[in-house]
């Protein structure tokens, strides 16, 4: 076996990554600690196989691919994540051998999945990251990298030495290399994770892992470890940050719910307005949280279906029992494989509208000046009391008053006075209106009352000598 073989076989022993040597056959002749523990096999039982017999079925066939990211199947029937690099060494005397580079990235599947379910107000782009095998010489400082073609580090190529790739480094991080030296004379692991400075001037993050080895005299002589960009990570994991802060801080009830309609995340602006914790929403389903059954069974099917759609207007119950008027919208929450897994519910308080919507239907129906019902008013109040008289067999009496000399107020005081005296007269007038009947300004100093249920003159005529007192 080559020198280079016998160095890169022992440098890789103790790699982090999983690293094995394929034959012409397809059959593992070197397979490392990492490979052993990610697939569960003993290395003796990883000779007898074929490196296809590792993947999925359905990641077979692209085996062919240089760098991908495949199903590894472990011996105890369970499925691993992992990221393949493969290459073929150059200078080979016989068949040819492929050595295979593989990492584990469950983990980093389950940041991604993550990333991928939390989207609706929020877009964030994962990224799987090539990672760079290298051997770095302790004594001349130079710099050997493996698995890839064209590796970089952020925008610059892969440095080839120890001072070159030190440059590169945020100058803040450049201080804790003093502390992995110590860990590198010691021959220990070694894990940290830096800033690359860009040509541009951006900023790149890796995760850098590895391993001192010792030569047979216990002296460190050379390093073997993986850089991984992890700049897409970092930045969802940002994002997921950002999100999270921008939901707490809405005013607004933002919810999430499972496809059964429970509630399983619940902000800020939902307890400030309903006034259940965090702790008490999630034990309630979102039906709870609705005054009246119809809509909560529309939100619901909503819900079931995985529809987008908005709800002008609902109740909403809070926690003391009071109520209060939301806008609604919801939206289905999907995995990335489509998979419904909930809906994102947003309601807005419009308390506020709905009392400007009172005001202004009161305004239109109503006179300024007094707030008794105004002339349009009257005509919807006449035509109800005309169509219960008919119903009841009774009769309805209208009653008109108006005042003498009020030009000379407003002439003589001033429209202020005229406006004053036209409000004593409406209390006083209001005063001695009967329950049931409804006075009215027509405009002016004309006022009109509609007098219900008369079933003889007299009535009317004692409600209008009563008004005529009340203005003496």
């Amino acid at each position: 076996m080559p020198e280079t073989y016998r160095r890169f076989r022992s440098a890789f022993t103790g790699a982090t990554i999983g690293v094995a040597v394929i034959d012409g056959s397809g059959r593992l002749t070197y397979a490392n600690e990492s490979l052993c523990r990610i697939s569960g096999y003993e290395e003796s039982e990883l000779y007898r196989m074929k490196f296809t017999e590792l993947l999925h079925p359905g990641d077979r066939a692209a085996i062919g691919s240089f760098t991908n990211e495949r199903r590894l199947l472990t011996k105890a029937g369970g499925v691993v994540w992992v990221q393949t690099s493969l290459t073929i060494p150059g200078g080979q005397a016989g068949p040819t051998e492929v050595i295979a580079f593989v990492e584990d990235i469950s983990e980093r599947k389950q940041v991604e999945e993550a990333v991928r379910a939390s989207e609706h107000s929020f877009r964030i782009a994962a990224e799987n990251a090539s990672d760079i095998i290298y051997e770095w010489d302790l004594r001349t400082g130079e710099v050997d990298v493996f698995g890839l073609h064209h590796p970089c580090l952020g925008d610059w190529p892969a440095p080839r030495n120890y001072e070159a790739w030190k440059s590169m480094l945020h100058p803040e991080d450049r201080e804790r290399l003093t502390g992995r030296a110590q860990l590198i004379r010691n021959g220990e692991a070694y894990s940290d994770e830096y800033r690359i400075v860009g040509r541009s001037g951006k900023i790149y993050r890796y995760s850098d892992r590895g391993r001192a080895i010792r030569n047979a005299s216990g002296v460190p002589y050379k390093c073997v470890g993986a850089l991984s960009d992890i700049t897409a990570d970092r930045q969802a994991g940002e994002a997921i940050s950002q999100l999270a802060a921008i939901l707490q801080c809405s005013q607004d009830i933002i919810v999430a719910t499972d496809t059964a309609g429970a509630i399983t995340s619940w902000n800020d602006g939902a307890q400030q307005l309903l006034g259940y914790t965090a702790a008490e929403a999630l034990a309630l389903s979102i039906t709870a949280l609705f005054i009246s059954a119809g809509p909560a069974r529309r939100l619901l099917s909503l819900i079931h279906q995985g529809q987008s759609s908005r709800l002008d207007e609902a109740l909403f119950l809070r926690r003391n029992g009071s109520q209060v008027p939301v806008l609604l919208s919801v939206s289905p929450i999907r995995q990335s494989d489509g998979q419904l897994t909930g809906s994102a519910i947003v309601a807005r308080d419009i308390s506020a509208r709905k009392q400007t919507e009172r005001e202004i239907a009161h305004h239109a129906l109503h006179d300024h000046l007094t707030g008794l019902p105004n002339r349009l008013f009257l005509a919807d109040l006449l035509a109800d009391s005309i169509a219960s008289a008919n119903r009841e067999a009774s009769g309805t009496a209208v009653i008109f008053v108006d005042l003498d000399g009020f030009r000379f107020i407003n002439d003589t005081l001033g429209h202020e006075a005229g406006d004053a005296l036209l409000q004593q007269v409406a209390q006083r007038l209001s005063t001695h209106v009967r329950h049931g009947d409804r006075l009215a300004r027509m405009g002016g100093d004309e006022f009109m009352l509609v007098v219900n249920d008369v079933t003889e003159d007299q009535a009317a005529l004692s409600v209008a000598a009563r008004l005529g007192e009340a203005l003496r």
